[in-house]
């Protein structure tokens, strides 16, 4: 009897912890895409997603608020990247694409109108040998430039080769996708024509990554080993504006880890000359894990660095010391310590905020543990520490998460299973000003699937809602497909 009344319970108690069950759904908005598909805000109303049709093609889909198609536009390609650019919607994509030896090495551009999807100009951007593999970044800020990077690393593009992350982690694989052979950055105007081209100096270690501030200033970071050194190239500018070295008290676990794995960087996107940096490293001393933190200022050199050591204890102390937000929802789990990693880092407003989370694989399943999320001020004092007492299994991955900033508020969307069957996503929507939680729910599950997962990389924001596209894994003989259902969802 008691069993039968537990399980009973463990059914209904999503419809209790749930506010959203008058969410609206649309069953079937996509059927057979060949990836997870992305998204980005165009204006409070519409937001537009893009999806990889296929090999050959994808599609752009600009989606209102009411969850209605407003346009839909079909390219040739294999999307990389879509954004906003000067006023118009920006796509890029490779001109081929196989399983075997994922993208070609020749990128097409796209510009499209906002209000039809009408192709306005397409052109060829970057046409690169095909000896090496290469990795593309799209940087647009907030819509005032566009700048292509291309990395050229020193994995041949044989028919061996294959690209996910698994394989990335294999000694043979990481040492060669490790090596830098060649950096190329190219600025276009709303022709798409290239209008400045340069290669940035290569350092002499492990390329982190790159990104830009909203102004388009260019940072790169290298680990050497020893030190870390950043680079800063000015917005229109081909020679270094400055480089700041700090001091790494840690050493890679492995000669052929990558540091993209486990070391980030962040510029602010206003404040033109600030980078933030952060990083999880073991300590050598009692190999107890820690999370790292800086700060790095190009108009003076200033250097700031903080450290926070991540011991059972520290652990302990900080899932006690959580105030639930929805006391039907579970207690935070971080599980062990020395899986803890860096899953995402975003200045807003002058605040920085870095979510952690313990993942793993264990027979081929994916594990994530709920996600700590730590605010830092400009200055890099910690302001607050809070949870989202959400985790899963899941087979063959790890699932996403979205991060929507607006009005100092942090809305997230992430993933939480419940029993052996049911993946749920949370909602939950962070005060950056007070570090106090506004809302934390499950979101409905009604007329959705029990083995559907929220999307977090296009997830819709709206001014006064947001979409989720849930996903259906359709596993094939030579590859995985999804099926993608939307949900509307007051805010």
């Amino acid at each position: 009897m008691r069993k039968n009344l537990l399980i009973t319970l463990l059914l209904i108690l999503p419809f209790i912890v749930s506010a959203q069950d008058d969410a609206v759904v649309l069953k079937d908005f996509y059927e057979k895409a060949r990836t997870f598909p992305s998204s980005f805000v165009l204006n409070e109303h519409v937001n537009i997603m893009q999806v990889n049709k296929d090999n050959d093609s994808f599609e752009m889909i600009a989606i209102n608020d009411q969850m209605q198609v407003v346009w839909r536009t079909e390219l040739k390609g294999y999307a990389i990247a879509g954004a906003k650019f000067k006023n118009k919607i920006l796509a890029v994509a490779s001109t081929d694409y196989s399983a075997v030896k994922s993208n070609n090495n020749t990128y097409k551009g796209y510009l499209l109108d906002p209000l039809t999807g009408k192709i306005l100009t397409e052109r060829v951007l970057y046409d690169g040998a095909a000896d090496y593999m290469i990795d593309p970044s799209v940087f647009t800020g907030d819509g005032d430039f566009f700048k292509l990077a291309i990395r050229r690393n020193g994995m041949e593009r044989k028919l061996h080769i294959v690209i996910p992350i698994v394989s990335l982690l294999t000694p043979s694989y990481a040492k060669q996708y490790n090596e830098t052979k060649s950096l190329d950055v190219i600025d276009f105007n709303e022709q798409l024509e290239a209008v400045n081209k340069f290669s940035p100096e290569i350092n002499g270690g492990d390329f982190i990554s790159w990104k830009c501030n909203n102004l388009g200033d260019l940072f790169i970071g290298w680990f050497n080993g020893t030190s870390l050194d950043f680079v800063k190239y000015k917005a229109g500018k081909n020679s270094p504006a400055g480089k700041i070295s700090s001091e790494a008290t840690f050493k890679k676990e492995s000669k052929d880890l990558s540091p993209q794995g486990y070391i980030y960087i962040e510029p602010a996107k206003k404040a033109g000359d600030v980078l933030y940096y952060s990083l999880m490293y073991k300590n050598p001393s009692n190999k107890e894990m820690g999370l790292g933190v800086g700060k790095l200022d190009f108009s003076d050199g200033k250097k700031q660095f903080v450290t926070e050591v991540f011991s059972k204890n520290h652990i302990k102390s900080l899932e006690k010391a959580f105030v639930p937000a929805n006391k039907k929802m579970d207690k935070p789990d971080l599980k062990e310590a020395k899986n803890l990693g860096i899953r995402g880092i975003r200045e807003d407003n002058g605040r920085l905020v870095i979510a952690l989370t313990a993942t793993r694989f264990v027979d081929n399943w994916g594990e994530e543990s709920s996600t700590l999320l730590n605010g830092y001020d400009g200055e890099l004092n910690l302001k607050f520490q809070q949870f989202i007492p959400s985790g899963y299994t899941f087979p063959h991955r790890l699932l996403p998460s979205s991060y929507h900033f607006s009005n100092n508020k942090l809305s997230v969307v992430t993933n939480d299973k419940r029993g052996q069957v049911t993946v749920f996503a949370t909602y939950a929507v962070l005060d950056l000003t007070s570090g106090q939680w506004d809302k934390m729910i499950w979101l409905s599950k009604k007329k959705i699937s029990n083995s559907e997962f929220a999307g977090g990389e296009s997830v819709l924001w709206y001014g006064n809602n947001f979409i989720v596209p849930y996903l259906d894994t359709r596993t094939g003989i030579t590859n995985v497909k999804y099926d993608i259902t939307l949900q509307r969802n007051s805010l």
